[in-house]
Formats: C-alpha cells, sequence, structure tokens
C-alpha cells in the first residue's frame, strides 16, 4: 500500500483532482478521495485535504455519488460508517475543526 500511497501523492503533487468523479460498478461519481475514505486511508486523505486550497477543500469534502440502485445521494460520512473508516473520520474531523478556527481568528 504504501507504493500505491506515494504514486497518489505524486499525482496530487501534480494537479490530480481528489474529488473527479468516474463511474464505477454501479456507482455514479466514485471520487479517489471517497475511496481513500473507503480503504481508510487516513494518511493519504490528510495529503489531498493539507493540500487542497479552501474552495477545492470544500468540493472535495462534499462531494457525493449516486447509487444506480435508487438514485440516494452518498458522501464520505455513510462511506466511512459502512467501511468502518475510523481514523479517517479523525481526519476530516481535524481538518474541519482547523478550518472554523481559522474563520474565527
Amino acid at each position: 500500500m504504501s507504493e500505491m500511497r506515494k504514486i497518489a501523492k505524486l499525482l496530487i503533487d501534480r494537479g490530480a483532482n481528489p474529488s473527479a468523479r468516474y463511474d464505477w460498478h454501479g456507482i455514479d461519481g466514485y471520487t479517489p478521495f471517497l475511496l481513500a475514505c473507503e480503504i481508510n486511508e487516513a494518511e493519504l486523505v490528510s495529503y489531498m485535504l493539507d493540500n487542497a486550497n479552501e474552495y477545492s477543500k470544500d468540493d472535495i469534502i462534499n462531494t457525493v455519488y449516486r447509487d444506480r440502485r435508487d438514485g440516494q445521494a452518498i458522501g464520505y460520512e455513510r462511506v466511512c460508517k459502512y467501511f468502518k473508516s475510523d481514523d479517517v473520520l479523525e481526519v476530516i474531523d481535524r481538518h474541519l475543526t482547523l478550518a472554523s478556527s481559522d474563520e474565527v481568528n
């Protein structure tokens, strides 16, 4: 997994979009960010958010995909809860807390 993480970081450094959508096996709009959430890849999620500006960070975090079976919108929270990706939830919560404390200051 560490080699895959290195490749992903290199792509992000070169401008890859963590919220780029693709359709895959009955899921419309899955993103690299949601995949990282699914596999509890906290280090990579943190890297994605650390290297995003405020606008793109909001886009990354607020991205949802549509389940083709019922059309339901599903975001990172449901993905993390379903796959028990607690480490990722902590990372995202920390980033959101830092962002809101920056707004106060």
